[in-house]
């Protein structure tokens, strides 16, 4: 039996734009399963699902908030302050609140996500390795993957912290124990 022309083979973007489309939430191996179900051959790969999820405004966040405590209104109106070395600061603030990511990150951790701590608003967020870096520069991406490695190989996290009002982005790795 010959075959129809101008049939045309469904692509992998546009099975994904279709069923993204109607379940966003669904993660990279169940649009895998759901592939191979519909008899396509091979695999989507994690880069082409993130830019097509990208491309429909698809994220995926999850979040810890930490909940508000006492404060003065001195240390409400109080601008940050800049220490000799940039971002000494931003580390410090990863410290304090070390053990909370590593509790939030023990959540996710089969996702090994990145950890995003938003200094202004206090909350902990854990991002998709692929997702979080599709938001950065293309040297920020090479950093990133060169740190994600080195963590991944030896048991680190990826931690982030994100100063708005000095527009200041940091990463650091830390024991995951």
């Amino acid at each position: 039996m010959a075959k129809k022309k101008g049939e045309k083979k469904e692509t992998k973007s546009e099975f994904l734009r279709k069923v993204l489309t109607k379940n966003p939430n669904l993660d990279h191996r169940q649009v895998n399963l759901r592939w191979a179900k519909a008899g396509h051959a091979g695999a989507i790969s994690s880069p082409l699902y993130y830019k097509v999820r990208g491309e429909l405004g698809i994220k995926t966040e999850w979040v810890w908030v930490k909940e508000p405590g006492p404060e003065s209104d001195e240390a409400v109106l109080a601008k940050p302050e800049r220490k000799a070395s940039p971002n000494d600061d931003l580390v410090e603030a990863a410290e304090d609140v070390l053990p909370k990511i590593l509790m939030f990150y023990r959540l996710f951790e089969d996702k090994r996500p990145v950890m995003l701590f938003d200094l202004q608003s206090q909350q902990i967020l854990a991002y998709p390795y692929e997702e979080f870096k599709a938001t950065l520069s293309e040297r920020s991406q090479a950093m990133l993957t060169t740190q994600y490695d080195e963590a991944v190989a030896n048991n680190k996290v990826v931690v982030f912290v994100r100063d708005n009002e000095t527009r200041r982005l940091t990463s650091m790795s830390f024991d995951y124990e």
